[in-house]
């Protein structure tokens, strides 16, 4: 009875699956697992021991598979060559096809060593150990130390011919280039000696920010939003491979929030005025992590000058050769500037309930806010303020069809370092055609901005209300 009742459910959730999806057979459906996704291929698993490489059409994208979770492929077996995938997207199912496959050979390896130059030392499952090297793609693999790899092995065993690894956890993959069995008396004599972390007792900082150098202090303070830091005297005996990093409001351990890279420097973007801590955790040649030193920056918004308004009738210059100047409620008053409603703000779309729905937007970098007349202007805005991005980064941010449809989000801001990095700002495909999106700050995803007219539309949908008398708090400032 019990089964009988598993197959009910089985049925049920195949045929939700399959309402909008014509010429796919629910007895044909096997579920693949995702072991890793890059752009358009995968790395699968069938759950009995076989595993595949495949690409898919344009129809789906990597942000449609997640590592762990399962899909469907309209399949006899195994994968084939115009096997229609179904996969269940933020909204509804999606359909593809395989347009490529290759079988994998894979198996696991403990790393007992990360050698250094490209080299590891890897035991299989029999006990029998391997001095391999590998090529281009597979960074710090001092990480995996007395870890498990996998290696898709190209013949009977692992010699360096067609041999692939491939780092799951972060969808990174090499070729082996090459690989000889050494013995078990041979293999003690790659292990390291170095068991000493990195020294900070004699590193020092530098903030280049407002266009001058100077060393980072406990009370170094500036004015400029988009600040450069550097750290230098770090030292090792076996040598600095590199650092963790993570630039915030407080003291907190970089290799638990921050990310790692190989540079001694960093450019920040500040998105409210305060004291930022930069803190940094060096790690060595052998793995080898020192405990994490900070350095402070205190950033405050800059006196109102010639770039923000304090003209009591709060005049905007949009663009002086397309408009023309206009008169408006709400004029900043420096004495009531309100630090913590511009940082609580950073990034909306402001509406003056007490006008005309008069819309502004307020930049993250300068946290200035700028009137937004029109398409004409949005557009204008889109192209000053846009920040790049790689469609890599651009994937990995949620997006929704409307901007109607973000309050009905998720907010994964907590969740999603890079959506929370960006929040609140215009980002631009570089890789692309420049196209623009925006990220709401309250959700952290993002809504596509065709031209100027809709961005004006998407930006008024999303905004929030502001009293006259709140507006007067927050500095602002002109496109010219």
């Amino acid at each position: 009875m019990n089964n009988f009742k598993l197959q009910i459910v089985v049925v049920c959730i195949l045929v939700t699956i399959l309402a909008p999806i014509k010429n796919v057979f629910a007895s044909n459906l096997k579920g693949f697992v995702v072991l890793s996704s890059s752009y358009n291929d995968l790395v699968i698993a069938d759950g009995y021991g076989s595993y595949y490489k495949i690409g898919y059409s344009w129809d789906c994208s990597s942000s449609d598979f997640s590592t762990g979770e399962t899909f469907w492929i309209d399949t006899y077996y195994s994968p084939g060559y115009g096997n229609t995938i179904l996969v269940q997207g933020m909204f509804d199912t999606k359909a593809c096809t395989v347009n490529s496959v290759d079988s994998l050979n894979l198996k696991k390896y403990f790393i007992l060593s990360d050698i250094g130059s490209d080299q590891i030392l890897v035991e299989d499952t029999s006990g029998y150990d391997y001095l391999v090297e590998y090529g281009i793609g597979c960074l710090s693999m001092w990480r995996y130390e007395n870890k498990y790899i996998y290696i898709d092995i190209g013949g009977y065993s692992l010699d360096g011919i067609s041999d692939t690894i491939y780092l799951f956890d972060s969808d990174d993959e090499c070729r082996v280039w090459s690989s000889d069995s050494i013995s078990t008396s041979t293999s003690s004599s790659y292990t390291y000696s170095d068991i000493t972390a990195p020294d900070f007792s004699s590193a020092t900082a530098s903030v280049y920010a407002d266009s001058s150098a100077s060393t980072l202090g406990s009370w170094q303070s500036g004015t400029d939003s988009t600040p450069f830091f550097t750290w230098q005297g770090v030292s090792d005996a076996s040598g600095v491979a590199g650092y963790y990093v993570y630039l915030g409001t407080s003291a907190q351990d970089p290799y638990t929030y921050g990310t790692y890279q190989t540079t001694n420097g960093s450019l920040a973007t500040l998105y409210g005025p305060g004291t930022y801590y930069l803190n940094v955790s060096a790690v060595d040649l052998y793995g080898n992590r020192s405990s994490y030193y900070y350095w402070t920056y205190s950033y405050s918004i800059p006196t109102p000058s010639a770039t923000v308004s304090t003209d009591t009738t709060d005049t905007e210059s949009i663009d002086s050769s397309s408009s023309t100047d206009i008169d408006l409620a709400g004029a900043y008053d420096p004495e009531k500037l309100d630090t913590a409603l511009v940082e609580r703000l950073s990034g909306s779309i402001l509406l003056q309930v007490e006008e005309h729905g008069e819309a502004w937007y307020i930049y993250p970098s300068d946290s200035l806010r700028y009137y937004m007349k029109d398409g004409t202007t949005a557009y204008n805005m889109m192209r000053s303020f846009g920040l790049g991005i790689t469609n890599k980064d651009l994937e990995t941010i949620p997006s929704v069809e409307e901007a109607a449809d973000i309050k009905d989000a998720p907010n994964v801001c907590l969740t999603n370092k890079i959506a929370n990095q960006v929040r609140g700002t215009i980002l631009l495909q570089v890789e692309q055609h420049g196209e623009a999106w925006y990220v709401d700050p309250a959700t952290c995803t993002r809504v596509y901005m065709k031209d100027g007219s809709a961005a004006y539309s998407i930006m008024r949908e999303l905004g929030l209300g502001i009293t006259n008398t709140d507006l007067t708090k927050l500095p602002s400032g002109s496109i010219e």
